[in-house]
């Protein structure tokens, strides 16, 4: 009889263990809850923080497959969840206002991205979804006004792309200090849909873009860079539309 409560012991522990959250602080007020099966949930309120004591998730960033970030979170620090591989799904809320430098760098398995529509996010970090190679869709921030250098490098599944009509800058508009480009190497991009407030494109913004074949730019376009399609060897037209009579 002995035998038979030992093992029904083992077998509750055992499945006590396969059913822990590990839990911790994601910032000041935030705090982060990762379940056996691979969902993070970020709750709280206020930002993120990648700093001593913050963050310890990360250790187990292998095991996460799917982001959950509640609302009342308003930034996503800096590497937040870089190099968490086997990320698929990220469910960002509408109170996020910030997205800073690598926060989803190299999320290689990560297929889409989807901003909120009353979100307040007016520009990305620098290399924020850089690397996620298997990319295909962007739901863009509708407020969006910049891209940055390296954002989406190397996205190299990423086929179609509408810029927002309040990016007015990619690249910052002008030479990157031999950083990459905001698309650089995006090499199955075919189609740019540029919004209406587009007026400059930086070195390098689209470097290596092997399909593209046509870009067509609004009137009010002020600025490309000389190395803005440098080496995009299918690019056959750049078009740039007069302004209205």
């Amino acid at each position: 009889m002995k035998k038979v409560y030992f093992l029904f012991a083992i077998l509750f522990m055992a499945v006590v263990v396969s059913n822990a959250q590990t839990t911790g602080k994601a910032g000041p007020n935030a705090t982060w809850t990762l379940t056996d099966d691979g969902i993070l949930t970020i709750s709280g309120k206020g930002v993120m923080v990648n700093d001593y004591g913050y963050l310890e998730y990360k250790h187990f960033r292998n095991k996460i497959t799917e982001v959950v970030i509640e609302e009342g979170i308003t930034a996503i620090c800096k590497s937040a969840f870089e190099d968490c591989e086997n990320i698929a799904e990220i469910d960002i809320p509408k109170t996020i206002s910030r997205v800073d430098d690598k926060a989803f760098c190299n999320c290689k398995s990560l297929e889409s991205i989807s901003f909120p529509k009353y979100c307040t996010v007016k520009n990305l970090g620098k290399y924020a979804f850089a690397n996620c190679t298997n990319l295909k869709n962007i739901k863009w921030p509708t407020l969006l006004q910049s891209i940055p250098q390296g954002c989406f490098y190397n996205c190299i599944s990423l086929d179609s792309i509408a810029i927002p009509n309040f990016v007015s800058v990619i690249d910052n508009g002008y030479t990157n200090a031999g950083m990459p480009g905001a698309f650089e190497n995006c090499r199955s991009l075919e189609k740019i849909d540029f919004g209406l407030g587009i007026k400059k494109i930086g070195q390098d913004a689209f470097s290596g873009c092997h399909s593209l074949r046509k870009v067509e730019f609004p009137s009010n376009i002020s600025y490309i860079s000389s190395g803005a399609f440098r080496n995009c060897a299918a690019l056959e037209r750049i078009i740039i539309n007069s302004p209205p009579l």
